[in-house]
């Protein structure tokens, strides 16, 4: 009788332990999918930091050489009764130089860039990286990887041109490249005074030597 006392509270005492282990776990992986989660999401916001940090530039007039990179930010990610459990950290950091033509499939190509003035169309890359960390300090999740804007003197001024993530698994997210024929920016004039005279092209291409995209990084979160 006592050694199956024993036994019955051995089992209970390994059993409570063992639902205790699952439990952390649980927790465990619960947190560091919250944390895969919040790095996405800062990833995306340092892209949004650098579109407008762009935008700005080119909107007063001093283009991608006067323009300062964004300047890094934390938020809170998560949270619970004892305060933030998750911190996210989300930094766009402008290269010197931007990153080859998703469109082009040979070793060398040429991109055509609209160069009138009224669009002085350009590219400007950004590199973004995000990091989740939790209160102490510990890194649970990184993204990182490199977007080119096309930026404009004219309205929008900045939109995405691609990008490169090694997050996607299987084909790039290259999006349009300005180099394509089918996304060049064409400048036309119409005669004042005249509304039915043909426009006039305004076109003043400048051409740029590119090369394809290299391969994506890996993602290890």
């Amino acid at each position: 009788m006592l050694l199956r006392a024993i036994f019955l509270i051995a089992f209970i005492a390994l059993s409570v332990e063992a639902i205790a282990h699952a439990a952390a776990a649980l927790a465990v992986a619960t947190l560091h999918a919250r944390a895969l989660d919040a790095a996405r999401i800062g990833y995306l916001d340092a892209q949004t930091d650098a579109e407008r940090s762009l935008a700005l530039a080119m909107q007063q007039g001093t283009g991608p050489a006067g323009m300062s990179s964004p300047v890094p930010h934390a938020t809170c990610a998560a949270s619970d009764a004892g305060g933030c459990v998750l911190t996210v950290t989300s930094i766009a950091i402008a290269l010197a130089s931007p990153a080859p033509a998703s469109s082009c499939s040979a070793p060398a190509c040429a991109i055509a860039l609209q160069a009138n003035t009224a669009v002085a169309e350009s590219r400007v890359t950004f590199h973004l990286s995000s990091q989740v960390s939790a209160t102490n300090g510990v890194t649970l999740a990184h993204r990182e990887g490199d977007v080119t804007f096309r930026a404009f003197a004219s309205p929008p001024y900045a939109t995405l041109a691609g990008s490169l993530d090694g997050s996607t698994g299987g084909g790039g997210t290259p999006g349009d490249d300005g180099g394509a024929a089918t996304t060049l920016v064409t400048v036309l004039y119409r005669p004042a005074g005249d509304p039915a005279a043909s426009p006039l092209p305004g076109n003043v291409w400048s051409i740029r030597s590119d090369g394809p995209l290299p391969a994506r990084p890996a993602w290890n979160p």
